[in-house]
């Protein structure tokens, strides 16, 4: 019988938990009890990591004509600029951050659930969560106040930083309010500003960001309002006054289109599963929005945890590898609520060691190329790695992407065929690929025989790819792929996954590469990984 998924919660977190469920083929219930989808922009940023993985769900270009991409970062204290991070280098299809309305990132991930046939049941709460050895219980009440109890094999709690799903588990959420309240406004904005490149002001502590929202609009976020602003909403007029006071430019305001104040917490629980319930999004973690990254890591563990748990309502996988959901995005949510944490009070400092790291400091490192190349990677995502987790296996290759990083975009011909492809594209999928990079017909041959074998033993759950090098730059750059989104070429095979040959590299459907070894000497082990992976054949049953 087929395993049921309850998806609390119908934000980005929720909605991309579900698509990709959907995808793999699981049966998934999503809940939200909001009678209707939030129409305030919210969340604004996408980083490049985020749209890789959208990719995969064939989503991004949509994202990106709704969006307005980003390509560098400003930050300036007092009036002088001691930061310029540009995007436009990263190596990703996606070298930019994406400024978009979290409604419309709603809107997109909708209409996708709608397509795969899942429908977003609106106004239903969750009054209560129990769960046994067999399966969750869940309480749930309508809008016209029935109630319903349902039993569910498996919960995801999406629902947001009073998440009910995390109270009904008794979960600490640990951390701290900071003391600083900030306004928020959507705005129409005229300035000199560009509108491709976002802009952090500090002016003796206080902070003042501008990100460009597309069409002349403006998001403007400030710290440290006059006083009265605690229990209300800001005015133009005082959103205007605060922007003059800390902006090195002139800038002009009106049209205000949302106007807020709010507050900074930075929490997160320690542990996101609990048997049959798992924690993600901003119901496991909340943080500084500094950096832009809350709900990139929400839709991030979408993405880490769907497959897995395709993998064991689809009886190929024991539940035991739902642990590896903690073990792999426990450390990136911590580490990311450290560092925004780091950059919130540094952007806000205003004497001490701060203001000098941001005044002196700051503008050395930033002079270095290096040191910008790895800033815009961090803050974009696109460096995250899952090296030391349980489930990746590494066998040395000397040079190439290792088991646990992602797996990045490549050109390269099909064998035998010859036909010129993508990397990115023959692992979008909904299930593993394994990638056999060859350059010599008889390694081809090698090749072939390790495919057979895995067609036979997982031939539903992997897909066998066997690519050689693309053989001239002029193939590179007359197959650029059909897509607004994507504006980086793709390097050559070489360039990205090294000169080793033949090497394997089994590729998740997270887009991270779960095993690599040369395949002469370590066909063997491929098979031992897979069978601790994916122990069960379609259709067993198993218990947690």
């Amino acid at each position: 019988m087929p395993q049921s998924v309850l998806v609390v919660g119908a934000g980005p977190t929720g909605l991309a938990m579900a698509a990709e469920l959907a995808r793999h083929g699981v049966q998934c219930r999503v809940i939200d009890k909001a009678l209707a989808p939030s129409d305030k922009s919210r969340a604004i940023v996408i980083q490049a990591r985020t749209l890789e993985l959208l990719s995969l769900m064939q989503l991004a270009d949509e994202f990106v004509m709704a969006g307005n991409p980003v390509s560098a970062a400003n930050i300036y204290s007092n009036g002088k600029r001691v930061v310029h991070l540009r995007f436009d280098d990263l190596d990703s299809p996606y070298p930019y951050l994406l400024v978009l309305a979290q409604s419309e990132t709603e809107r997109i991930l909708g209409d996708r659930l709608r397509q795969l046939g899942v429908v977003i049941e609106r106004g239903v709460e969750l009054l209560s969560l129990s769960q046994d050895t067999e399966k969750a219980t869940v309480e749930l009440r309508h809008t016209d106040g029935h109630t319903e109890y349902e039993r569910v094999d498996w919960v995801v709690g999406c629902d947001g930083p009073h998440s009910t799903v995390r109270r009904a588990l008794d979960v600490p959420f640990e951390g701290h309010t900071f003391d600083q309240i900030f306004v928020l406004a959507d705005v129409h904005v005229q300035s000199a500003l560009s509108d491709t490149e976002l802009y952090i002001h500090s002016q003796h502590g206080d902070i003042c960001a501008i990100f460009p929202l597309g069409g002349g609009r403006y998001r403007v976020i400030a710290d440290n309002p006059p006083g009265n602003l605690e229990r209300r909403d800001p005015t133009l007029v005082e959103c205007q006054e605060m922007v003059n006071a800390r902006m090195s430019v002139p800038i002009t305001l009106s049209d205000p289109e949302w106007t807020a104040t709010f507050r900074v917490n930075s929490r997160m629980v320690k542990e996101l599963r609990s048997r049959r319930v798992f924690l993600a999004g901003d119901a496991a973690h909340i943080h500084s929005p500094a950096g832009g990254q809350g709900m990139n890591t929400g839709i991030q563990d979408a993405v880490n945890l769907a497959w897995k748990l395709a993998l064991v309502c689809n009886g190929r996988s024991d539940p035991s590898l739902l642990d590896s959901y903690q073990s792999e995005r426990y450390p990136v949510e911590r580490s990311v609520l450290r560092q925004t944490d780091v950059m919130f009070r540094l952007a806000g400092a205003s004497g001490g060691i701060g203001a000098f790291v941001l005044q002196h400091v700051a503008p050395l490192l930033g002079s270095l190329d290096f040191v910008r190349h790895e800033a815009a990677r961090h803050v974009s995502e696109i460096d995250i790695e899952y090296e030391h987790s349980p489930i990746v296996k590494d066998h040395h290759v000397p040079s190439g992407p290792r088991a646990g990083d992602r797996a990045p975009d490549a050109v390269a011909r099909l064998a035998p065929d010859g036909a010129t492809v993508h990397v990115v594209d023959v692992c979008s999928r909904p299930q593993h690929t394994l990638l056999v990079i060859v350059d010599a017909a008889d390694q081809v041959a090698l090749a072939d025989d390790v495919s057979r074998k895995i067609d036979a033993l997982y031939g539903d759950v992997i897909t066998a790819v066997i690519v050689s090098d693309a053989v001239t730059s002029r193939d590179e750059t007359s197959t650029s792929r059909s897509t607004r989104g994507a504006t980086r070429t793709p390097r050559s095979l070489r360039d990205e996954y090294g000169s080793t040959r033949p090497t394997m590299y089994l590729v998740r459907p997270d887009g991270y590469i779960g095993f690599r070894a040369p395949l002469t000497a370590s066909a063997d082990e491929l098979m031992q990984y897979l069978a601790h992976l994916m122990p069960y054949r379609p259709g067993a049953t198993v218990t947690v």
